[in-house]
């Protein structure tokens, strides 16, 4: 009721709203392993298609078809608002939801040796193939430049 508009523009967008988190909800719990959907490489791509892409979509239809069926937007600008919704969306449930959903996960077991070895192997190695890249240092310099 706060946006500007009518109750029922209002109400065609909080039902897209709620129409998008029951179906990344569904998306996740049937498609992407649930609660583990960051375990496998495959279950994050398919949360993020899903929940991130998919969606989303169905916030923004509801949403922009509500404005633009009660005369707060014009049909003719009916596309880059939609797409403009459905980036916004899409970037929240991409950033926001795995926040949320790892939050409420147990405590994830203890790493062994050979786990911390390979994440500290993994970090030394992007920070001196980030120095290389990002520092002239590394780089001999070639005749005629400065």
């Amino acid at each position: 009721m706060t946006t500007v508009g009518t109750a029922l523009s209002s109400l065609g967008i909080a039902s897209g709203n709620t129409l998008e988190a029951v179906a990344a909800a569904y998306f996740i719990n049937n498609f992407a392993n649930g609660r583990k959907a960051f375990d496998r490489a495959v279950d994050v791509l398919k949360f993020v298609v899903l929940a991130g892409f998919v969606s989303t979509a169905i916030s923004a239809t509801l949403g922009v078809t509500s404005l633009a069926l009660t005369g707060y937007v014009s049909w003719a600008r009916f596309a880059p608002i939609w797409v403009t919704w459905w980036l916004g969306d899409a970037g929240g449930n991409i950033v926001a939801a795995p926040f949320f959903l790892l939050w409420t996960m147990k405590r994830p077991e203890r790493w062994s040796r050979a786990k911390r070895f390979e994440a500290a192997f993994f970090a030394a190695a992007f920070l001196y193939i980030s120095l290389i890249v990002f520092t002239k240092r590394y780089f001999p310099r070639r005749p005629g430049s400065r």
